[in-house]
């Protein structure tokens, strides 16, 4: 399946879940804020990738409600479905230090994201974490569970 194919299935997922027609679901948040407390991260999110936008489902810590999929995190980190992205310095990682987060304000230094999967294996969106302190360690295990647990709700709307 060409790149192209590849999208259009993922956007027409996303259109099938009814990510971008529910209201902010208050699991969702509980679920984001518990990421945040549990990992002592400034900024959590999960975000939904559709056309050339990130669109910014529930947060905490930013008050951004979309940005330009160019300049997302998560775009990268859907790229692999199977498995968490980790910079513990996105300044000097080369899959993130020219993005605009990273060269501007909020100047994240610290991401983690864990894809949100639907039940075909489409990735979403995702699940994410940041800092603007770079870390040295960062186990992914439970924001990946966390993930599922997303993934899981939207199955039931």
């Amino acid at each position: 399946m060409s790149d192209r194919e590849l999208a259009w299935k993922r956007e027409a997922a996303v259109l099938q879940s009814g990510l971008l027609s529910v209201g902010h679901g208050s699991e969702i948040a509980s679920i984001v804020s518990f990421v945040a407390a549990r990992y002592e991260a400034p900024i959590a999110a999960l975000s939904i990738l559709f056309g050339g936008k990130q669109i910014v489902f529930s947060a905490v810590g930013i008050d951004v409600k979309e940005t330009r999929r160019d300049d997302s995190f998560c775009n990268i980190a859907i790229q692999d479905p199977a498995r968490a992205t980790v910079a513990l310095n996105a300044l000097a990682d080369d899959r993130f230090n020219n993005l605009a987060p990273v060269q501007g304000d909020p100047f994240i230094r610290f991401y983690a994201g864990a894809p949100i999967i639907d039940h075909r294996g489409n990735a979403l969106g995702a699940l994410c974490i940041a800092d603007i302190k770079a870390r040295d360690n960062f186990d992914p295990a439970d924001l990946i569970e966390r993930g599922r647990e997303i993934a899981n709700l939207i199955r039931e709307w």
